[in-house]
């Protein structure tokens, strides 16, 4: 059977890559948590400075991950995506 003209989507773009900041920050996010779990599970001693670890890469990293966030509010009147343009 020939191409009966089904429909071929065309190749997605690639990811977008992050910077390093971002990465460091997605990082601490999902790490602190992390570490925490795996000292929980394996039933280790928590010390003062596994929790600030944890915690504080938790918090530095959400911080920084909301600091970094792009503004809504900022008005591309040359954007046609937004709606009709009357």
């Amino acid at each position: 059977m020939a191409d009966e003209g089904h429909f071929v989507p065309p190749e997605p773009p690639p990811l977008p890559t992050g910077d390093v900041t971002s990465r460091f920050a997605w990082l601490a996010v999902l790490g602190g948590p992390l570490l925490l779990l795996i000292m929980v599970l394996l039933r280790q001693e928590l010390t003062w400075w596994v929790t600030t670890l944890g915690v504080g890469g938790f918090l530095g990293g959400f911080a920084t991950l909301v600091l970094r966030m792009k503004d809504g509010d900022e008005d591309d009147d040359d954007d046609p995506g937004r709606g009709a343009v009357v």
